[in-house]
């Protein structure tokens, strides 16, 4: 693309019919299905290779790495390992898409690629976490965690008793109301934090790239990569922020009350 294209909004790049029902496909959907696709046959290689040959290649050895700083971080926060189990998974699915949907974007040609709509010409591949629709996915996914987990813990009644507690006096009363306010705004708290963190930094790159020169550089390493190298440092700490927050929330959610 010869100028500068960014669009908070995630492009239209085609529409689906599939049964009787029209699917407008953005370029950050389509993304997203390449990296569906990715982790899932990444996923067989890896558990196949293990099954066969019983020994850890490097990735392996990478996933494993993960998987235990999830659990020490889900086990952390919500007071022991059997506890953090059952979200173990999801965590770790959170994680790597999060991480791995952050670092699309900062694949040096990728968005380089254009697809030609009508008479314009939009990227045909887009990070997923710079779309505000997918960020917000997410944190619906999240919130629902954790209101089940409370509901499963403190039963029905008894969760949503710790929000609307008026019979123990009107100062309970506002306390709890305040805390359903603070709920809901998690929602909110979830979504735009990642959305305006690595659309910020995807934003820079853009710009950067388009307002200087290959040669342009800092002890050798051009500017662009510096950021890059920066953003993919962010894109850890984004998906590192969201889990702790996620885990932190549902041992908050699993509480009685009275803590």
């Amino acid at each position: 693309m010869n100028q500068i294209h960014i669009s908070i909004a995630a492009e239209p790049i085609t529409r689906l019919h599939l049964f009787g029902f029209s699917l407008v496909m953005t370029n950050s959907m389509i993304s997203f299905t390449l990296i569906c696709i990715f982790l899932c046959v990444g996923g067989i290689i890896l558990g196949s290779q293990i099954k066969s040959s019983g020994k850890l290649s490097k990735a392996q050895i990478f996933v494993e790495m993960l998987y235990q700083t999830i659990e020490d971080i889900a086990s952390d926060n919500l007071g022991s390992k059997s506890k953090a189990r059952p979200y173990i998974g999801l965590l770790l699915t959170l994680t790597l898409v999060i991480a791995v949907g952050s670092w699309f974007g900062l694949i040096p040609g990728v968005m380089d690629v254009v697809s030609k709509t009508g008479v314009e010409e939009y990227p045909l591949f887009r990070a997923p976490t710079t779309d505000i629709n997918f960020t917000a996915a997410l944190s619906v996914i999240a919130w629902t965690v954790i209101q089940a987990a409370g509901m499963s813990a403190l039963g029905v009644f008894g969760y949503i008793g710790k929000f609307l507690n008026f019979r123990s006096g009107p100062m309970n009363a506002v306390v709890g109301l305040l805390e359903l306010i603070s709920e809901f705004s998690r929602l909110i708290s979830f979504s735009f934090r990642l959305f305006g963190n690595i659309f910020a930094g995807e934003v820079l790159i853009i710009v950067l790239v388009a307002l200087t020169r290959l040669e342009d550089s800092f002890i050798g390493i051009p500017v662009p990569v510096l950021v890059i190298l920066l953003e993919t440092f962010v894109a850890m700490i984004q998906a590192y922020v969201f889990v702790s927050l996620m885990s932190v929330f549902i041992s908050t959610a699993v509480e009685p009350a009275h803590h």
